[in-house]
C-alpha cells in the first residue's frame, strides 16, 4: 500500500457546488440567517459563528432549513440534521455540515433543478 493514499474517502451521492444561497434555520425558537458555503442535493455546509448555536443544532437532531433560490424568488423548506461540526484551532465551530432528509419531496426537486441550471453553464 502506498503512504500517499488518503486515510479516508468521502462517499458522495451528489455533486457539491460552491454556491452562496441565503438560508434561515431555527434553534429553540431563535432564527439563524447565513449563506450556504456549498450545497448539493444531499446537504449543505453553513458557516455559523456561534458555537452554542451549532451545538444546540446538533443536540436537537432534526432541523428545518429555509433556502432562498434567488433567480426564482422562491424559498424552499428542507428537513435535515447536523452531520458534522467543523471547528477551528480554538475549538470554536466555524460551520456545520447538514445532511438533508426526505429527499424526494417537491422542495428537494426544486434544489435539484436549480443546481442543474448551474452545472450547464
Amino acid at each position: 500500500m502506498s503512504d500517499s493514499l488518503p486515510k479516508h474517502s468521502e462517499k458522495r451521492n451528489f455533486q457539491r457546488m460552491d454556491l452562496e444561497l441565503p438560508v434561515r434555520i431555527e434553534v429553540e425558537g431563535k432564527q439563524i440567517e447565513t449563506n450556504t458555503q456549498n450545497i448539493s442535493c444531499g446537504g449543505m455546509f453553513l458557516p455559523i459563528g456561534n458555537p452554542e448555536a451549532a451545538e444546540k443544532l446538533k443536540e436537537e437532531g432534526g432541523l428545518l432549513a429555509y433556502i432562498t433560490i434567488p433567480e426564482q424568488y422562491k424559498t424552499v423548506q428542507l428537513a435535515g440534521r447536523i452531520k458534522r461540526i467543523q471547528r477551528n484551532s480554538d475549538r470554536d465551530p466555524v460551520g456545520v455540515a447538514i445532511q438533508f432528509s426526505g429527499l424526494f419531496d417537491d422542495n428537494f426537486l426544486e434544489i435539484d433543478r436549480y443546481l442543474k441550471t448551474k452545472t450547464v453553464n
